[in-house]
Order: C-alpha cells, then sequence, then structure tokens
C-alpha cells in the first residue's frame, strides 16, 4: 500500500507540473513554462530509472522530452529542441513497436514525427521535414481509418494535411498543397461544427482558413482568399475576446489583420491600427514570444507607409 500511494503522488506531482507549464506556455511566460516543464520531466524520468519495465513512466518520459522541445522551439533553440524531440522518439518508437495494436501510443509516434518535421522545416531541410510528416501521416491514416468516430483521431489528421501542405507551398507545389490544405480543412469544418463550444477546434478551423487563403494570393485569386480569410478573422475574433489573457489567441488575431490588410486595401489602416495595438500590448506586457519581437516594428512600418501619411517613399 506505501509503494502504490508513493506511485500515486509521484504520478500526481508529475502531472501538476506538466499542467502548470502549458498554462505558463499559453500565456507567453516562457521561463516558468520551461522549469515547469523540466520538473516534470525529473519526476518522469526519475520513476522510469528506477522502474524500467513500467511503460507509462516510459511515455510520460517521452512526453516530458516533447514538452521541454516545445518551449525550447518557442525560445529559438532549434539544435536542442530538435535533439530533445528525437530522444522522446527513439521512446515512442520502442514502445510503439512493442505493442502496435496500442493507439495511444502509435499516437503518441506520429506526434513525434510532428514535432521533428517542424524543426527541419525550421532549419530549413523541407525534404527530410517531408518524409517525417508523411510518416506521421501514415499512422494517424491507419488510426483514423480504425475508429471514424474518434475526435482526436480526426484532428490529428487534419493537422497532418496541414503539416504537409506547408511544406508543399514552401517547395512551391501550390496545387498539391490546396489539395492538402482543403482536406484538412473539410476534416476541421466538421468537428468544428459538432462542437461550437471547443476552442481548439474553433482555432484549427480559423488556421486552415487561413492556409487556403494564402495560396489562393499565390494563385492570384484575391476574392475567394478574402473570403476564406474573413471566415478566419471571425473565428479569431470570438477566441481573442474569450481569453484576452491567452497570447496564442490574441496573436492569431493580429496575424487575420495582416492577411486582411494585404488583400484588402482598402481595409489596411483599420486592420493594420488594430494589429499593431494588440501586438504592442503584448510587448509591454512581457507576452509578446521572441519570434515575434519584430512584429511591433514592422506594423508600424506598414502603417507608415500606407498612403495619405503625409509622407514620401524612401
Amino acid at each position: 500500500m506505501q509503494i502504490s500511494l508513493k506511485t500515486h503522488d509521484e504520478r500526481g506531482l508529475y502531472r501538476a507540473h506538466l499542467r502548470l507549464g502549458e498554462l505558463f506556455a499559453a500565456r507567453g511566460n516562457l521561463r516558468n513554462a520551461r522549469e515547469q516543464e523540466e520538473s516534470a520531466f525529473e519526476v518522469a524520468t526519475r520513476n522510469a530509472e528506477n522502474d524500467g519495465g513500467n511503460a507509462e513512466w516510459q511515455r510520460d518520459s517521452s512526453v516530458s522530452y516533447n514538452k521541454i522541445g516545445d518551449v525550447l522551439v518557442s525560445q529559438g533553440n532549434l539544435v536542442e529542441a530538435g535533439n530533445s524531440y528525437r530522444t522522446g522518439l527513439a521512446i515512442t518508437e520502442r514502445l510503439a513497436s512493442s505493442d502496435a495494436g496500442n493507439a495511444q501510443w502509435q499516437r503518441d509516434l506520429s506526434v513525434s514525427y510532428d514535432n521533428i518535421g517542424d524543426v527541419l522545416v525550421s532549419q530549413g531541410n523541407l525534404v527530410e521535414a517531408l518524409k517525417s510528416y508523411r510518416a506521421g501521416l501514415a499512422i494517424r491514416e491507419r488510426l483514423a481509418s480504425s475508429d471514424a468516430g474518434n475526435a482526436q483521431g480526426q484532428r490529428d489528421l487534419s493537422v497532418s494535411y496541414v503539416r504537409i501542405g506547408d511544406v508543399l507551398v514552401s517547395q512551391g507545389n501550390l496545387v498539391e498543397a490546396l489539395k492538402s490544405y482543403r482536406a484538412g480543412l473539410a476534416i476541421r469544418e466538421r468537428l468544428a461544427s459538432s462542437d461550437a463550444g471547443n476552442a481548439e477546434w474553433q482555432r484549427d478551423l480559423s488556421v486552415s482558413y487561413d492556409r487556403v487563403g494564402e495560396v489562393l494570393v499565390k494563385q492570384g485569386n484575391l476574392v475567394e482568399a478574402l473570403k476564406s480569410y474573413r471566415a478566419g478573422l471571425a473565428i479569431a475574433e470570438r477566441l481573442a475576446s474569450s481569453d484576452a489573457g491567452n497570447a496564442e489567441w490574441q496573436h492569431d488575431l493580429i496575424l487575420s489583420c495582416v492577411k486582411i490588410a494585404e488583400v484588402s486595401p482598402g481595409e489596411a489602416r483599420v486592420m493594420l491600427t488594430r494589429a499593431s495595438a494588440i501586438a504592442n500590448r503584448l510587448r509591454d506586457e512581457g507576452r509578446l514570444a521572441p519570434a515575434d519581437a519584430w512584429r511591433p516594428d514592422d506594423l508600424a512600418r506598414r502603417l507608415a507607409a500606407l498612403p495619405g501619411n503625409g509622407k514620401g517613399k524612401r
């Protein structure tokens, strides 16, 4: 009984650190987020080492490596993030290969492939990134087909379509990218309509509308692009107004405003002014991600360059 109680206490401690890390990260407090994720990692690895045959603690260790990698990515440390993700991948590969019927471990493996793909994209290695994403897609297609009613599995599949679409755009393959984006959009529309109160699914849908719009802009179809952007903006506005403390949702609203400003010149001043106010507030509150430190100045330059400011072009 004493051993069981200790295990229970350790599990609760691990989950508490993990949850706190997620909350800090969502609010842009990366330093505290990393501290909590590393504390969760210490709990998981300690227990995994003490009981190497415990698959649950092994899985928790891989989750911790992924969470730490997430924070490192947000801090711009791609090399260490990649190392953390690959260590987590090695654990998930062992678990997944030991039980091909374990859907959770198979899903974990697809997440690890996505994480590594993300880092490879940021490092400019698109060929290897696409391979990693497609490895994850193959797993998710199997999981989704085996349990079509599993909403998480459907969402995971939509994520794979979006990531693959992103790489295809970067490679200049707009036709295939649009197909991939629309495949993800179709899934997300179904999910969002099934639960209007699910903020994650609503945000996913907003992202898909933006991705489709971006490709349409590149293809010169500005009318349809603007329709897609407006659909995404409407969702971003609802989410941002529902929680002003969520830095990610505020960031999404900035991006939506900028996209519409780029496609609709008549709305540029209103949209850029709105985006600038949000970016400046996040910066002043210390909640602007390091990767976005350039954005307030960029928005100010865009506003200054608009016609009617009484300044000549330089």
